[in-house]
């Protein structure tokens, strides 16, 4: 089978929405299949490349940086904030930001829309068995749906959506009160010409079955994630336990949006933490600040580091004693990052939010590798949380354990899924 996979964001740059692919694409490419990618431009790399037996291109007009440490605002830690030159400059920026983002549709990725329409007209002649465009952006289905028009040959297309479009209130990525119609008959289109539309979980693929009342084509595919990469074992263990480790060193990797995931609740933790723990800890932070001023959450206790690159990320957490999650807030997207948390076998402190709990979070728990934390202090058993967070040196999941949690988020469970409805396109 011939596949192309559409995707802005693909390995090695940071982003979550760079994973799925990224594992994906050589695993199909193992089975036999040609796969090849369209992805976005990379300062440092080359526009053509062969990576794991995928052939990849990079397009686009502007470029990624994989430099860690790099990307985000870094306030006070980078920079003098208080000089006035300084000040005005964060000023107009702001206020270009705000205006550029009440402008755009249909994202932030509109730029790559003519260079990945101009790829693909170079593509016209070739015969793709299945196209994969994946969002966001909202560009790749767009392209994959102008290639309808511009091939003669015909294929199977999968809309895969790593986060919603129309139906994204909470995270909205263009301008509502400006393009909520044009985006309900755009994204009406692309629903209807796809083959098959793959979410990552039950409450956007129902979401979108209210809205667009369609029920037939719409499935879930779960996040995925490679065990064998991210359990940490015993190996990082040795020589860990209360009486011996000068400090506790506990991990959040991800982004923060306003609205749906912020860092009060890793602030409230460690505040909770430096009055109740009988031993000193440290909380570090990597990803990028979105906006957020992480550098001055809490000196001394609270270190942000930015973002670091894929690998560098899955070190971090093995490494780690134990791991932060932050949940959504008003929102059904799902992070990706859960099944790799629990992929390391490390225990988690689960900071509550009211979005769509995690099945998988949920499972792990049940196992006592997970305390939920609400983001409400009155509503907090302090003792309870800090029995446990004195013992994450030495809670650990088994591999079967985590194998178990994470059957279906397996790369070759997921995989099989794809195919499977690859095949039942023909029906």
């Amino acid at each position: 089978m011939k596949v192309l996979v559409i995707n802005y964001y693909y390995a090695p740059v940071v982003d979550a929405h760079a994973y799925r692919w990224s594992q994906l694409a050589p695993y199909f490419a193992l089975q036999g299949h040609q796969v090849e990618v369209i992805t976005g431009r990379v300062n440092g790399l080359k526009g053509q490349d062969n990576q794991d037996g995928v052939s990849v291109t990079r397009v686009g007009l502007r470029a990624h940086t994989l430099s860690e440490g790099l990307v985000g605002t870094f306030g006070a830690a980078h920079q003098d904030v208080q000089h006035p030159l300084i000040r005005l400059k964060t000023k107009m920026s702001s206020r270009c930001r705000n205006i550029y983002r009440k402008l755009y549709w249909p994202d932030g990725l509109w730029h790559w829309l003519p260079s990945l329409a101009m790829e693909l007209w170079k593509r016209r002649d070739k015969k793709y068995d299945l196209i994969v465009s994946y969002s966001p952006g909202f560009v790749a289905h767009l392209g994959a749906y102008l290639s309808m028009s511009m091939w003669k040959h015909r294929f199977k297309w999968i809309a895969d959506y790593g986060d919603p479009f129309s139906t994204s209130e909470t995270m909205q990525p263009n301008n509502f009160r400006v393009y909520r119609r044009l985006n309900t008959l755009v994204e009406d289109k692309i629903l209807k010409a796809a083959q098959l539309v793959v979410f990552t979980n039950e409450a956007t693929r129902q979401a979108y079955a209210r809205s667009f009342l369609i029920e037939e084509k719409l499935r879930v595919l779960p996040h995925l994630v490679d065990v064998r990469a991210f359990y940490a074992g015993d190996r990082s263990l040795q020589n860990l336990n209360p009486d011996s480790i000068n400090r506790l060193q506990l991990v959040y990797v991800g982004g923060f949006h306003k609205g749906v995931r912020v860092p009060d609740g890793i602030k409230l933790l460690a505040d909770l933490l430096k009055v109740h723990l009988p031993f000193e800890f440290d909380i570090h932070v990597y990803g990028p600040d979105n906006g957020f001023d992480l550098a001055n959450l809490l000196p001394g206790v609270i270190h942000y580091h930015g973002p670091v690159l894929r690998e560098r990320a899955i070190e971090i957490m093995k490494s780690a004693h134990g791991l932060i999650n932050v949940e959504n807030t008003d929102c059904v997207m799902s992070p990706s990052k859960i099944v790799e948390y629990v992929g390391t076998g490390r225990p988690i402190i689960n900071i509550r939010g009211n979005g769509v709990p995690s099945i998988v979070l949920d499972k792990y728990e049940r196992l006592g590798f997970v305390i939920s934390v609400p983001p409400d202090r009155s509503r907090i058993d302090v003792s309870k949380l800090v029995r446990f967070v004195m013992g994450v040196v030495n809670l650990q999941a088994t591999y079967a354990e985590v194998a178990e949690v994470l059957v279906e988020n397996s790369i070759q469970a997921v995989a099989h899924e794809y195919l499977g409805v690859i095949r039942g396109c023909d029906a």
